[in-house]
C-alpha cells in the first residue's frame, strides 16, 4: 500500500464522485478507480 493510494482514497471520498477527485490529484478517472480497486484487494474487500 502505498501513499497515492492512501491519498486517492481519501481525496475521491471527499468529493464524493471519481471523476471530481480525478481532477483535483490531475490523473484521469480510470487512474482513480485502478487505485481504489488496488487498495480493495490489499485489504481484502
Amino acid at each position: 500500500m502505498d501513499l497515492d493510494t492512501i491519498r486517492t482514497f481519501v481525496v475521491a471520498a471527499d468529493a464524493g464522485q471519481f471523476q471530481e477527485a480525478a481532477a483535483e490529484l490531475a490523473v484521469t478517472q480510470q487512474a482513480v478507480s485502478k487505485r481504489i480497486a488496488a487498495l480493495e484487494r490489499n485489504l481484502g474487500v
